[in-house]
C-alpha cells in the first residue's frame, strides 16, 4: 500500500504543492500525488505545460496519478496523451449530466489504446452502478466519503469490489461535508481498516488541507496502516 495526497493541500499550483510535500518532515509517509484536473481548459493546460518538467523531477520520490475532469468527454483524450509519461493511472467519474456521452461509448477505445489504467470512482452509487454494468471488468476507485454521504458502508463496498479496487479515496464527514479528516475511532474506518491492511494499491487521503492530511495519517498509524514516524 502507498499513501497519496491531492495536488492541493496548500493554496498553490501543482509544483508548489509537490515542493511543499518534499520539504515537510510531517508528510514523509506520503509517496504519491494525485494531480487534479477537475476541468481542463487553456489556463490549466498552460500551467501544467509550464510546470511539467520540474514536476517530473519529483518522480524519484513521488508517483503521480491523474484525476480526470468531472464530466469526462472524448476530447479529454488530449489530457491523457499529455500525461501518459507521468501518470500511473487515471481516476474518472461516471457522468452526472444526462447530456454527457456515456463512458462505455468511448472509454473502451481508450482502454484498448492505453491499457487498464482508468479507474471508475463511486461518486454516486446510482451512476456508478449504471456505468459498471456496461463495463463490469473496469478497475475501481473506492471513495469512502461519497459512500458515507449516501449512507452506505465503506467496508461493504470494499468487500463487494475488492479484487477490482486499485485506489481508495480516504476521507470522512464533518457537518455533512465530505473530504474531511476523521479520528481513529470513527466506526466506519475501524470496520474498513481490516481490508486496507491487506490492500496493495494506493490510499489517497483526498482532503484539501495539510491539517486534514495529518489527521488521516494519525488515524492510519493508530490502526497500523502506516508505521509510526
Amino acid at each position: 500500500m502507498s499513501l497519496s495526497v491531492p495536488s492541493y493541500i496548500i493554496p498553490g499550483t501543482y509544483l508548489e504543492n509537490a515542493e511543499h510535500l518534499a520539504r515537510s518532515a510531517s508528510l514523509a509517509p506520503v509517496s504519491g500525488i494525485e494531480l487534479l484536473f477537475f476541468f481542463y481548459n487553456r489556463e490549466i493546460r498552460l500551467l501544467f505545460d509550464r510546470e511539467r518538467e520540474r514536476l517530473e523531477g519529483h518522480r524519484s520520490r513521488y508517483s503521480f496519478t491523474i484525476h480526470l475532469p468531472d464530466t469526462l468527454l472524448p476530447e479529454h483524450r488530449e489530457l491523457v496523451e499529455a500525461t501518459l509519461d507521468a501518470a500511473d493511472h487515471y481516476i474518472l467519474h461516471p457522468p452526472r449530466d444526462a447530456s454527457a456521452p456515456p463512458l462505455h461509448t468511448f472509454l473502451p477505445q481508450w482502454r484498448d489504446a492505453y491499457g487498464d489504467v482508468f479507474l471508475l470512482e463511486n461518486t454516486r452509487m446510482e451512476q456508478f452502478s449504471a456505468a459498471i454494468r456496461q463495463m463490469p471488468d473496469i478497475p475501481v476507485c473506492c471513495d469512502t466519503g461519497h459512500l458515507l454521504l449516501e449512507g452506505n458502508e465503506p467496508a461493504a463496498f470494499l468487500d463487494a469490489y475488492g479484487p477490482q479496487i486499485r485506489e481508495i479515496h480516504l476521507h470522512g464527514l464533518k457537518d455533512g461535508r465530505d473530504h474531511q479528516g476523521f479520528s481513529p475511532d470513527a466506526p466506519w474506518f475501524s470496520r474498513a481498516a481490516s481490508f486496507m491492511r491487506r490492500f496493495g494499491g494506493v490510499i489517497n487521503a483526498e482532503v484539501f488541507s495539510e491539517a486534514d492530511v495529518l489527521e488521516i495519517i494519525r488515524s492510519m498509524t493508530a490502526h497500523q496502516l502506516l508505521a509510526a514516524v
